[in-house]
């Protein structure tokens, strides 16, 4: 079945708009070429040991859904861009907080809220527990699954064995006696509340000195990402009518997000290198100088403001 074109046309984009596209597509797609290069400069510390895992594991998922974006825009495909984004910006603050200070003790504290989560997962598929026979009541209701037979995982004891292991071990011992002493003050703490740290996003971002980013720029994207920002997605054409627009609109978003992409990711580049690779600085200054300069020169609003300012009708589904 064919798509109704004035709803979703994926026939070719009008060149110009589409040489914008693919530049500023490209200007994310390069930021992701050089945080390959530091992923493999990462693995290739001296006497590297698992709390370098968030730190890398972290950069993955930025470069990870940078790719993703930088795939979106390419073909127009802007506004899913915002969920992608939310995510970079998040993993952007946990790294931030993690290279700021104490490094190692906040990398610790990851991995040991990590272990205490896989420990709840795994105690709702256990077959016994408490925490299994309420997932289990759950499962039994909802629409969907109910007429499905309830996950197993193989070998789940052994699992639940290695993770408590893992949770006792000399290593992690100062971390769990934290977590858990930070769990009597608030029930499912964030990995960076402990040792007295913020309490949540909006704090971790306030001690960051990022509150601006926060404020102005997640609580946006959030509402896309919970999908209540539809209403935006209308215009009034006069005469009592509104019209819907088009998925794949042009949207001179596209060169904000391009921006906001290259800003988190050169500033996350800079604080791992600082922290953990020095040597490589005059790599990432070289490569920052000229990509900064190609970066502002499509970062221009001006060129994309013939399609977004067109007569509504043109581009809607009324």
């Amino acid at each position: 079945m064919e798509p109704v074109e004035k709803f979703i046309d994926r026939g070719d984009l009008e060149e110009e708009y589409k040489v914008l596209l693919n530049e500023l597509s490209g200007n994310v797609e390069e930021c992701v070429n050089f945080g390959s290069h530091l992923v493999s400069w990462l693995f290739q510390i001296p006497n590297g040991n698992e709390v370098d895992l968030p730190i890398i594991m972290f950069l993955r998922n930025i470069l990870d859904e940078l790719d993703a974006i930088s795939i979106l825009i390419k073909y127009s495909s802007i506004e899913s861009c915002n969920n992608l984004l939310r995510t970079v910006l998040e993993n952007f603050f946990h790294l931030e907080y993690i290279l700021e200070k104490d490094t190692y003790d906040r990398s610790m504290c990851f991995l040991v809220w990590n272990a205490f989560k896989t420990k709840k997962t795994l105690s709702k598929l256990d077959g016994f527990s408490q925490n299994y026979m309420n997932f289990k009541s759950l499962w039994e209701k909802d629409k969907f699954l109910m007429q499905k037979p309830i996950i197993k995982i193989a070998n789940i004891e052994d699992d639940k064995k290695s993770n408590q292991n893992l949770l006792n071990s000399e290593l992690y011992e100062r971390y769990r006696v934290e977590y858990e002493r930070t769990k009597t003050i608030k029930n499912n703490p964030e990995w960076y509340s402990l040792f007295n740290g913020p309490k949540n996003l909006e704090g971790l971002a306030q001690y960051l000195n990022y509150y601006g980013y926060y404020e102005i720029l997640y609580r946006q994207l959030s509402a896309a990402a919970h999908g209540v920002d539809i209403l935006d997605k209308i215009s009034n054409i006069g005469n009592n009518r509104v019209a819907l627009s088009q998925i794949r609109t042009p949207s001179k978003n596209c060169t904000q997000i391009s921006q906001y992409s290259f800003n988190l990711c050169t500033t996350v580049f800079r604080s791992i290198i600082s922290k953990k690779i020095p040597d490589k600085k005059d790599r990432f200054d070289d490569w920052y100088q000229e990509r900064k300069k190609i970066s502002d020169d499509i970062h221009n609003v001006n060129i994309i403001e013939n399609y977004t300012n067109r007569n509504p009708e043109e581009n809607t589904i009324k």
